[in-house]
């Protein structure tokens, strides 16, 4: 079974890649002209002090979350010379090319939180590249997690194609909720309140992705072992998928599946997202709402922000924890 320092650097990992593709994606989409003069004021004007503020608490954000999931990983590998050869390893395997893509992301992370703090100038074309390249570690390092675990058939509940799908829509909408947290509570956050507002509208979208993605994994698993029931003759792999399926949503699991994943991580956050703001908070109110600092946006904005983040830390304790591990420890696994 993996340990809870494993489902943590999942979660971790997830969250900072999460981030990583928003920031990046937020700095292709920026305005080429506002980079361009905040460059040249090293980001100390009216409007790029705004820029400064917003993208470098979100990729702090990031890279906190990015190194955390390190340090869970080196605490489960236990000793540095296992760290070693998994850094010194050929990319011959999902957790090898992860690991490169942890580092890549924090590199980047780095580089654009200096370059955002007026240290370093860019021209728009090397930020365009840098935030591209973002955008892409990003995405492996939410990609790879899924990939790993899929890859496992003997753990017929993660041997899945849905799985890797699950996991990236799962870090997006973590990384939109970080996103949108630090946009209502960071000084700079009221000079992109139409951004904001059009990133909560996208949460709401992958959260419903989120949802129909899970069903499918779930089904998919049910698939695979027949579709019968358990006191029906079944193959060892069979029963192994349809226990693992009846302890998640009818067995011991179901509470935190039902009540945790499902109601809390998706069903409140759509709610609040969705249907409270997406519906009727225009995205120029969005902002409105922000220069007046109000209280009832914090809340509901936070609210919403922790509930995604619980889910997605569900997601991956319940895919870990109901899945049917082979005897292997994680550290022989890899190494």
């Amino acid at each position: 079974m993996f340990s809870e320092l494993i489902i943590a650097y999942l979660f971790l990992g997830g969250c900072g890649g999460g981030a990583c593709v928003v920031a990046g994606m937020l700095g292709l989409l920026a305005d080429g002209l506002d980079v361009q003069r905040g460059v040249g004021a090293r980001f100390r004007d009216q409007r790029g002090s705004k820029y400064r503020q917003f993208f470098s608490a979100l990729l702090v954000a990031a890279t906190v979350a990015l190194m955390l999931a390190i340090v869970c990983l080196l605490a489960d590998l236990g000793r540095l010379d296992r760290l070693a050869l998994l850094v010194l390893a050929p990319l011959e395997n999902y957790l090898v090319v992860g690991a490169w893509a942890l580092v890549a992301s924090l590199v980047l992370c780095a580089t654009l939180l200096v370059f955002w703090q007026g240290r370093w100038r860019f021209s728009l074309l090397v930020f365009r590249l840098v935030s591209g390249a973002l955008v892409l570690a990003g995405v492996v390092t939410t990609l790879y997690t899924g990939l790993l675990l899929s890859s496992m058939q003997a753990v017929p509940l993660w041997h899945s194609g849905w799985l890797p799908v699950l996991f990236v829509l799962s870090s997006i909408s973590s990384g939109l909720a970080l996103t949108l947290l630090i946009g209502v509570f960071s000084r700079g956050g009221a000079a992109f309140g139409s951004v904001l507002g059009a990133l909560t509208r996208l949460d709401a979208l992958v959260i419903v992705a989120e949802g129909a993605c899970l069903g499918l994994w779930l089904f998919s698993a049910w698939a695979a072992g027949g579709g019968e029931s358990l006191d029906a003759p079944l193959t060892s792999t069979a029963a192994a998928a349809l226990r693992s399926v009846t302890v998640l949503v009818g067995g011991e699991a179901a509470p935190w599946f039902w009540g945790g994943l499902v109601l809390v991580g998706l069903l409140v956050p759509f709610g609040v997202e969705g249907i409270g703001l997406g519906l009727h908070v225009t995205l120029d109110r969005v902002g409105a709402l922000l220069r007046a600092d109000s209280l009832a946006l914090k809340a509901s904005m936070a609210f919403s922000a922790a509930c995604v983040l619980t889910g997605a830390a569900l997601l991956r304790f319940l895919v870990v924890s109901c899945g049917l591990p082979p005897s292997a420890t994680y550290a022989a696994l890899i190494l």
